[in-house]
């Protein structure tokens, strides 16, 4: 019996010591649950918030003529929604206003580099006009960031930075970078290359209009930097080079309707370097003859007036173009110019007189040269058929044509005034020495007679 009770105890005992190990685990498993429960509600109202905010954003999506919007009251917010909803905006918002503040100073900070930059270029064209790394490397580098500048401009009209920023770069490209193209020498041998790329750039322009303040300024700076890289060859021996290039470029880019090359382009190459250009007379008298269209007559217009910028250029060599050359442009191109076909009056008078002009300014500058009979002959003939021509022409076509006519004479006028200028001159001569003759008798008779 003894024993039994002993047993009994044992197992009652071992009884409570299971008992105690199922209350502490079951204590230990009530501390986790606590945790978990603990990190699942900072969780839950995450998502609540969350979702809060997405529901805003599909009320915001939805028609207010919706019929089932009245059925909306199981998506109000709560209080505790609404307060978390509004912080988390608040720092979305702050964190964007942080952003677009650290984006603006950034802005800032890069303009006002450029800028410095662009003092320091300005410094070294002044000090350094003869270094070789101005047409090579600065020049066409400032001319593609004034085009980039440009762009981005048109692209966001509001940022006026980056045209003032194009602006800054064609003063240092005009006043300094692109003065001094003669004093240049030993430029690399890839420099006519530079000039393609450059024309090529002009051409495209900047994709806007040609009024519009994007494009206003590039084209004057594309020309000016042009005819400095051309001057630079010209400095270096390659005038001829240059000249095939602008030759390139009136035949192939000139006459297209699409191009953004004007007469003011090639005008920049004639104050620079009027030798390149008036080598490519004969391409520029060419666009003379291209038909009556409304595009003809622009480019006859445009070729004429260079034509007379050339001739008329005292800086130019009067040997180019050559007198063959000459006269070859006046048996055809400039032949047609004036005997062209043309409804409206007053620009049938201006071709007129841009050729009386063009005319006149052959047979004043061009040295050693006179017209050939058959150069005579087309122009005459072309003037009579203008003359012919319906409507009756104007009173000034009239004296357009008149100054035609006699400029065909100036140069033969010009030498028959020289040579009787020279006859009164040896006649004078003569009559000077025979006085001193007289003179000289007549002091031999004195001391004749005195003796």
């Amino acid at each position: 019996e003894e024993d039994d009770d002993d047993s009994d105890d044992e197992d009652m005992l071992e009884e409570e010591d299971d008992s105690d190990d199922d209350s502490s685990s079951s204590d230990d498993s009530d501390d986790e649950d606590d945790e978990d429960s603990d990190d699942g509600m900072d969780a839950e109202a995450n998502e609540d918030a969350i979702e809060a905010i997405r529901k805003a954003a599909m009320k915001m999506q939805q028609d207010i003529d919706d019929d089932n919007s009245g059925d909306s009251d199981s998506d109000d917010f709560t209080n505790e929604q609404m307060f978390a909803t509004d912080k988390l905006l608040a720092e979305a918002f702050r964190a964007k206003r942080q952003e677009l503040s650290r984006k603006k100073a950034l802005k800032v900070a890069a303009a006002d580099f450029k800028f410095r930059a662009l003092s320091l270029l300005e410094l070294f064209a002044k000090s350094q006009p003869s270094s070789k790394f101005l047409p090579e490397i600065i020049v066409p580098r400032l001319l593609n960031a004034s085009r980039n500048a440009r762009i981005r401009f048109k692209s966001n009209p509001m940022e006026k930075s980056f045209l003032e920023l194009a602006q800054r770069i064609d003063s240092v490209l005009t006043k300094h970078a692109c003065k001094h193209a003669a004093m240049v020498t030993g430029a690399g041998k890839d420099v006519h290359e530079i000039l393609i790329q450059l024309i090529d750039l002009a051409d495209n322009g900047v994709g806007a209009g040609r009024d519009s303040d994007a494009a206003k300024g590039f084209a004057k700076t594309a020309a000016v930097a042009c005819a400095y890289i051309a001057k630079v060859l010209e400095s270096n021996g390659k005038a001829r080079v240059a000249a095939e290039i602008y030759k390139t470029a009136i035949t192939e880019k000139f006459e297209k309707k699409t191009s953004r090359l004007r007469a003011p382009f090639f005008a920049e190459l004639i104050k620079l370097s009027p030798n390149v250009l008036a080598l490519s007379s004969k391409e520029l008298a060419s666009l003379c003859d291209l038909g009556d269209s409304a595009r003809a007559q622009f480019l006859r217009q445009e070729s004429l007036q260079l034509l007379f910028q050339i001739f008329s250029c005292k800086q130019r060599d009067p040997s180019i173009p050559s007198a063959d050359e000459i006269n070859s442009m006046c048996e055809k191109p400039l032949a047609n110019a004036v005997k062209a076909e043309v409804e409206n009056q007053s620009r049938r008078a201006d071709i007129c007189k841009m050729c009386a002009n063009v005319l006149e300014a052959i047979g004043r500058r061009a040295e050693g040269f006179s017209f050939s009979q058959k150069a005579k002959t087309a122009i005459e003939n072309a003037n009579e058929t203008q003359k012919k021509r319906k409507p009756h022409p104007s009173q000034k076509t009239v004296l357009a044509l008149e100054r035609i006519a006699k400029a065909l004479d100036i140069h033969e006028l010009s030498k028959k005034k020289n040579n009787g200028e020279d006859g009164e001159k040896m006649k004078t001569k003569k009559r000077k020495s025979l006085l001193d003759d007289e003179k000289k008798m007549k002091k031999k008779k004195v001391t004749s007679s005195f003796k």
